[in-house]
């Protein structure tokens, strides 16, 4: 089962990813910017670069923390450091978002690597325990 969630996810994040460099745009403002610690967990990168926007599509206006579909993971501060540094509070931005979902919307469309690869890791490791199980049996 989770060998299938996992393959399933890395399949969502590699279309949505692909597809979100085709999503128009819309102007938006960075109204916070920062770098959070994570709690140290073994291969989990412990820097984010936590960066909230604010956007308007049509007469309504979203708000949203989502870079790209990677996560925002690092395992150097200097690197979540060096992402921060690119969206200052009160900066102007480019946001893409969904047109069939304005609440979902990303600074930096396309991507989406990270996810990919943990998400069909997960898969497959889930596909072969889960292989291995039902042949132990």
């Amino acid at each position: 089962f989770v060998g299938v969630v996992g393959l399933f996810g890395a399949v969502y994040f590699r279309r949505i990813s692909r597809r979100s460099q085709k999503w128009p745009t819309t102007e938006g403002v960075v109204t916070a910017s920062r770098v959070a610690e994570m709690p140290r967990i073994r291969y989990v990168p412990p820097y984010q670069a936590r960066v909230s926007y604010r956007y308007s599509v049509g007469k309504r206006r979203y708000i949203s923390t989502a870079l790209n579909f990677d996560g925002g993971g690092y395992f150097s501060r200097s690197e979540a450091q060096r992402v921060v540094d690119r969206y200052p509070v009160g900066k102007q931005v480019t946001v893409y978002y969904n047109p069939g979902d304005p609440t979902v919307a990303v600074l930096e469309p396309g991507g989406g690597g990270n996810s990919f690869a943990l998400s069909a890791g997960i898969g497959v490791l889930g596909l072969v325990m889960g292989l291995w199980v039902w042949w132990s049996f």
